[in-house]
């Protein structure tokens, strides 16, 4: 499934290597799962707490697995950081590639019927 959406997105887009380099990250297993308590209704919501973190690492609910993931997404290495929240049909890609942060919102294929809410991350 994620090859075809690849190639559908990139055949759009076969200029952009930055994207590529997400798909190519993403199509990799991921380094690691975490179920979270958290649904949203907007990944955007997802964003406005990425925001502060940011840029004056103000810690979200006192949560420090999201302290975590945020401060991997600070990291130099090139990575897809998978946010899904339960019962969604999509799920919002954050990655940084080149020390460029790019964001992405995706299908969630094989997610939406989990019941569950989770991140992963990739490099």
């Amino acid at each position: 499934m994620l090859k075809v959406l690849a190639l559908k997105y990139l055949q759009k887009r076969d200029k952009n290597e930055k994207i590529r380099t997400i798909f190519n990250i993403f199509s990799n297993p991921c380094n690691i799962v975490y179920p979270i308590k958290y649904e949203i209704n907007d990944y955007k919501e997802v964003i406005d707490i990425w925001k502060p973190y940011k840029s004056g690492k103000k810690i979200y609910n006192n949560d420090f697995l999201i302290k975590d993931i945020f401060d991997f997404h600070l990291s130099n290495t090139d990575h897809v950081i998978l946010f899904y929240s339960k019962n969604k049909i999509n799920a919002l890609l954050m990655s940084k590639i080149d020390n460029e942060y790019i964001n992405l919102i995706i299908p969630a294929y094989s997610l939406k019927n989990k019941g569950v809410s989770i991140v992963s991350t990739f490099t």
